[in-house]
């Protein structure tokens, strides 16, 4: 069984898929680095639609399980190949699949530095869906500060890793249950 027919369910239910058509499945619209593009293509053709892989969707992402203090993220992965990210600061990034539950990702965003001006903060990793596909978690993590960052975070230039493995579940339709009208003054 090949990725397309693994999860017609749940490909059917997901909301973000991108714009994603049955017309696209033949090409790929995006310009991708060489190395990119081979994996793409050795996983799936060139088409870059992953609409059946359980990554795509909306997550509530833990960056350091073991730290309650920290922010929680939300990630959106589309059936596209791109990431969008809120949390301390909004970012975007692309992933790939690597496997029928598996991915590799990178996720940038942009903060002020001290001094004033900008820098970026890259994150590398891999992702392995659970079999029900309603958690994740990270396996080899990297991250990279820019120039602009690295001094604002006290560390050297460079790639850094293994970082703490990141964890998410996945958010869902919630019906709603309201146990009555909403407390406070009344409106009339």
């Amino acid at each position: 069984m090949n990725r397309r027919t693994a999860i017609p369910l749940t490909a059917a239910l997901l909301l973000l898929v991108g714009g994603a058509t049955p017309a696209m499945a033949g090409r790929d619209p995006l310009v991708l680095p060489p190395a990119e593009q081979a994996l793409r293509d050795s996983l799936d053709g060139p088409s870059g639609i992953y609409v059946g892989h359980p990554l795509v969707g909306s997550w509530l992402v833990d960056p350091q399980p073991d730290d309650p203090g920290n922010p929680l993220a939300i990630d959106t992965f589309a059936a596209d190949g791109t990431i969008r990210h809120a949390g301390g600061a909004a970012g975007a990034g692309a992933w790939v699949p690597t496997g029928e539950r598996s991915a590799h990702m990178t996720l940038i965003w942009v903060e002020a530095n001290e001094d004033g001006g900008w820098g970026t903060v890259t994150i590398k990793g891999t992702i392995e869906v659970s079999q029900d596909g309603l958690t994740w978690s990270g396996g080899e993590q990297t991250i990279e500060f820019s120039d602009g960052m690295a001094e604002t975070f006290g560390t050297p230039l460079g790639e850094f890793g293994p970082m703490p493995q990141a964890s998410a579940r996945r958010i869902t339709v919630e019906l709603m249950n309201p146990s009555g009208p909403m407390p406070g003054p009344s409106s009339a």
